[in-house]
Order: C-alpha cells, then structure tokens, then sequence
C-alpha cells in the first residue's frame, strides 16, 4: 500500500498543470500562462545586473572552495560552518557544473526564478480545491511577488525555502484529501527545511505535536 500511495502522489504531482488546466476556463489558465511568463521576464529584467544580496557572496566563495577541493573555507585556511547547509549544497553542486563565475550566477538566478514558480504552483493546487479561483490567487500572489522580488532573487535560501514551505502545505493537502498521513514524505520535507534554515526547527517542532495527535486520534 505504501509504494502504491506514493506512486498516487507522485502521478498526482506530475499531472497536476494538465489536470489544473483542464479543470478550468481556457481565460483563467491564459492569466496562469501569462503570470508565469510576467515572473520569467520581471526576473530576467531585475536579473541584468546580475546583484546579490552581500551575505549571498559569502556562500558562493564558500561553495567555489568547496567544489575545487579547497574544503568547506571562505577564505581559502580557515575552516567555517557559518551557513545553512542546503543552500550551500545547492550552490555548491551548481559551481561543479558552472565553473565561470558569470555562468554560475545566471544558473543560480535561473534556479532561484523555477523555485519560485514551482513553489507559487503548489500553493495555486491547494487555493483551486478550497474553492479560490486561478484569477483571484495570482492577484493575490502579485504583491507577494513585487514586494519580495529582492528577496526571491537574493542568492540567499529564501526561495529554495518558499518552495520547500510550499511543498510541505501540498503533502499535507494530499494527506487530507486522502485520508492518511504520508510520514515519509512530510519529514523528509520537514529535514529538508530544517537544512535550508537551521531556525526553521520551529516548524519541526511544531508539527511533530499536532501529527502524534492526529494519529492517535486515527486509530
């Protein structure tokens, strides 16, 4: 039962644009296509001068040590464990793939605009099924997207944390809608934010309570 649940979720997940659309207007799966494509061009646009945020700089100096051999340094003898460590995995994997400084930040600004879209779908499943309209969600996701624009786009772990947040909602939505708790699935989402912001912990700590409860209250 277990491989076939998660075969469920994962068909779920892979579908779900086809099934959302289909659902819907052609008019209000024009407004998800044409917000997405406003996403990808405000992202372009902010994107041109290619500017982090100052702390960003920090993790991808460390990330460029890292993936030439040099070891988990910002300055090349000193060892330091001053960051997050996911974010710094991610980034790191990316210079193993883009070793041009220029190249790897278009691919970390690239990484961070999929991110945000992934983790804005997400949400837009579980809005659609508690009865908000596509139309209604992106109006409301505009200021969400002007006024964080620099956050989402700041070389830092916030946006890898949006989707993980985004994700860990949609589990839970699934669990609800089905009946039954995808433990497997949730803590590993729950780890992985943990990894993304150590003081997410919070989160952990708060939902660990609520599930022994609900599971008692299942059997």
């Amino acid at each position: 039962m277990k491989n076939g649940s998660s075969g469920n979720h994962t068909g779920t997940f892979i579908v779900s644009l086809t099934g959302l659309l289909k659902a819907n207007s052609a008019t209000e799966a024009a407004y998800l296509g044409a917000f997405y494509l406003f996403v990808i061009a405000v992202s372009v646009v902010a994107g041109i001068p290619l500017i982090f945020d100052s702390d960003a700089y920090y993790y991808f100096n460390i990330a460029r040590n890292i993936a030439n051999g040099a070891g988990s340094t910002f300055d090349g003898v000193t060892v330091t464990t001053g960051y997050h460590p996911l974010w710094l995995g991610v980034s790191t994997a990316v210079h193993y793939i883009f070793k041009d400084v220029a190249s790897f930040h278009y691919a970390i600004h690239g990484l961070l605009t999929v991110l945000f879209i992934a983790g804005h779908f997400l949400l837009l499943r579980v809005a659609v099924v508690l009865g908000i309209s596509i139309r209604s969600f992106i109006i409301l996701s505009l200021p969400l997207l002007v006024l964080n624009l620099a956050g989402f786009q700041s070389g830092l772990e916030n946006t890898l944390l949006f989707f993980l947040f985004s994700l860990f909602l949609w589990l839970q939505y699934q669990t609800w809608r089905n009946g039954r708790l995808t433990v497997a699935a949730i803590s590993l989402v729950l780890l992985l934010v943990y990894f993304t912001r150590l003081d997410s912990i919070f989160l952990v700590a708060l939902y660990l309570p609520w599930y022994f409860v609900k599971n008692l209250a299942c059997r």
